[in-house]
């Protein structure tokens, strides 16, 4: 799986329901997150392969932190890393209500894209 950046698009967010537009980003950018899976876990190897937290044989990363918006849906933040970039998508509406858990577990997963990112640098 590999993410991309496209100028000028307007941001996506795969789910379990399917595809649905979300909010432009500051970078008008469109990223692309088929085959994600929830909870924070990376995208599905191309392979088709089971999903994992860290998957070192991936070519793009894509991870998802499950939260809640202020309403009480369902929702996750979106971690993308494409190249030395790392994209944070917020859930519908901008807004996330974390427990402490899930912030850790969003902490773990931009420390992860980070590494991912500085290590693919050009």
């Amino acid at each position: 799986m590999r993410s991309a950046v496209s100028p000028g698009a307007a941001v996506t967010s795969e789910t379990p329901e399917g595809r649905r537009p979300a909010e432009p980003d500051d970078a008008h950018g469109r990223l692309d997150t088929t085959g994600l899976d929830e909870e924070g876990r990376a995208a599905r190897s191309r392979t088709g392969g089971s999903s994992t937290d860290v998957d070192s044989t991936d070519e793009g990363r894509a991870w998802w932190v499950a939260c809640h918006d202020p309403f009480g849906r369902d929702r996750s933040v979106t971690v993308l890393v494409d190249g030395g970039e790392i994209a944070v998508i917020s859930p519908p509406g901008a807004g996330a209500v974390m427990s402490a858990r899930q912030t850790r577990r969003l902490r773990s997963t931009l420390d992860r894209a980070a590494r991912t990112a500085g290590s693919r640098r050009p």
